[in-house]
C-alpha cells in the first residue's frame, strides 16, 4: 500500500483509537477485552487494522479471526447512544480528563458476556491446564468413628 491511499495526519496530533475487541477464550483476562489501538499517523503498528479506502477508516484486518470492532457490537444491538457515549470516553480520556476505565455496564453484552466467562470458546485451548477450583476453608463434617467392639473370648 502506498503512502498516498492512506491519509497523512499532522505528527503532533494525538493518534486516532480504534476500540478492538479480543474474541472470546478461556482465559478470562483476555476473553473480550476491549483494546485501544493507537494509529499514529497513517500507521498501524499493532497489525490488526486494515485502511479501508472506500469508507475512508481502520478496520480490523480480516486475518485476526474473531477480533471485532467495538462499534459493530454497538451497531448490533442497535445502541448509537452507546458507541457515541463510548467515543466521547475516548476524548476525554486522551484529553485527559478521565483516568478511569470505561464503565463495565455500558459496554454491549455480547462484549460484557465474554468478559465474564459466559460466553465460551468453540473450541477451548487442548494444553490450557485449568487451575484447581479454590476451598472455601470451611471445615467438613466428619462423624467419630465409633470404635468397634472386640469379639467375644478375647482379652
Amino acid at each position: 500500500m502506498s503512502a498516498d491511499n492512506v491519509p497523512i495526519f499532522n505528527v503532533g496530533t494525538l493518534p486516532r483509537i480504534v476500540p478492538v475487541v479480543l474474541p472470546a477464550s478461556a482465559t478470562l483476562s483476555l476473553s473480550g477485552k476491549v483494546t485501544n489501538v493507537p494509529v499514529y499517523g497513517s500507521v498501524d503498528t499493532s497489525g490488526w487494522l486494515v485502511w479501508d479506502h472506500e469508507n475512508k477508516e481502520w478496520l480490523v484486518s480480516p486475518t485476526k479471526r474473531g477480533y471485532r470492532h467495538l462499534r459493530d457490537y454497538y451497531e448490533e444491538e442497535g445502541n448509537s447512544d452507546g458507541w457515541a457515549m463510548y467515543q466521547r470516553y475516548i476524548r476525554d480520556w486522551q484529553g485527559g480528563r478521565t483516568q478511569q476505565s470505561f464503565p463495565f455496564d455500558l459496554l454491549p453484552k455480547k462484549v460484557r458476556d465474554m468478559q465474564q466467562g459466559l460466553t465460551g470458546v468453540a473450541n477451548p485451548d487442548p494444553w490450557l491446564v485449568q487451575k484447581p477450583k479454590p476451598t472455601t476453608g470451611a471445615l467438613a463434617d466428619i462423624k467419630p468413628v465409633e470404635p468397634t467392639p472386640a469379639p467375644k473370648g478375647s482379652k
